[in-house]
């Protein structure tokens, strides 16, 4: 009997101690209730001990999780009714305020400040707009009003939730509505390709018209360009005239001179012969006035008295 005891003392005790022991995962802390009352004490990640059998460990994460809300109806402001498939909620508990935070809305405080809170905030945002205005012109702003109006609400009651970011997916909407949607997008689709057509050839011609104006003003350039150019050879004529000319005027009066000068020198050498001619002739002259014949050498001497006669005359 005092084996089976002891033995049983054993198992016992073994199974005390073991039950005694709760491990915290990584990213968690650690909160108990015993009796259903919150205790005070947390703990961090890692293997601890506490009073088996009447207390229950609860791992509250504190690290970023994502919480999938899904199935949300919604009634816009015309009464016609949308599904919203997921929305997907980014989050975090704080810390340092989760302990306020559960004890204040229990471990299932994301089903207060998430889960329900997302169905309340889509239905009013739904009920204050319409299917236009939910599916198409304010549906890129649902993921930022979400957030921050969720966020905000938060802040003032359970500051301890962190709203990082919301994502929410289309809407699903009746199929005949859908399909006067689809046709809608279909003709503005169309309406974009011929606005962007037309815009391809407003293009084209604005670039036809800078082309012809580029043209034009090349031409007016090369014109002007001609012109002057036109210009300057005229003036390079001219000037190559005036200079031919005065070429020719100093050719003219070089030759000029070379013929006054000839002629002067010519004038000088027949007033030369005139002279000796003129005094040949009156020596002949005189010698007939005499009538005189000498024979002999004295004839010379007589000559040179003439000339003698001639020159002093």
């Amino acid at each position: 009997m005092s084996c089976i005891i002891v033995s049983m003392m054993v198992v016992a005790l073994v199974m005390f101690v073991s039950g005694s022991l709760y491990i915290v995962k990584e990213g968690h802390m650690g909160m108990y209730t015993r009796g259903g009352a919150l205790l005070t004490s947390t703990s961090e990640p890692g293997l601890h001990m506490k009073f088996p059998i009447v207390t229950q460990l609860h791992q509250i994460q504190t690290t970023v999780q994502t919480d999938q809300v899904t199935d949300i109806p919604c009634g816009t402001s015309g009464g016609l009714m949308l599904y919203f498939d997921k929305i997907e909620v980014v989050n975090r508990l704080r810390h340092e305020l989760a302990y306020q935070t559960i004890k204040n809305y229990t471990i299932n405080y994301d089903q207060t400040w998430i889960f329900d809170k997302i169905h309340h905030e889509i239905n009013q945002f739904c009920s204050n707009n319409t299917l236009q205005q939910v599916y198409i012109t304010k549906f890129d702003q649902l993921d930022d009003y979400l957030q921050e109006t969720i966020q905000t609400q938060c802040n003032q009651h359970a500051p301890g939730i962190e709203i990082i970011s919301i994502r929410v997916t289309k809407p699903h909407i009746p199929s005949q509505v859908a399909e006067n949607y689809e046709n809608l997008e279909i003709e503005k689709l169309k309406l974009q390709i011929d606005k962007e057509n037309q815009r391809v050839t407003e293009k084209q011609l604005e670039t036809k018209q800078l082309i012809l104006k580029v043209k034009a003003e090349t031409d007016v350039m090369l014109s002007k360009s001609q012109i002057q150019k036109n210009i300057v050879l005229k003036q390079t004529k001219q000037k190559t005239q005036e200079l031919l000319m005065s070429m020719k005027t100093d050719e003219y009066n070089s030759i000029n001179q070379a013929n006054i000068y000839r002629n002067n020198k010519t004038q000088m050498v027949n007033d030369l012969r005139i002279n000796e001619n003129y005094m040949l002739s009156k020596m002949f002259h005189n010698v007939k006035d005499l009538e005189k014949t000498f024979y002999g050498e004295t004839i010379d001497a007589y000559l040179k008295s003439n000339m003698a006669m001639i020159k002093t005359e």
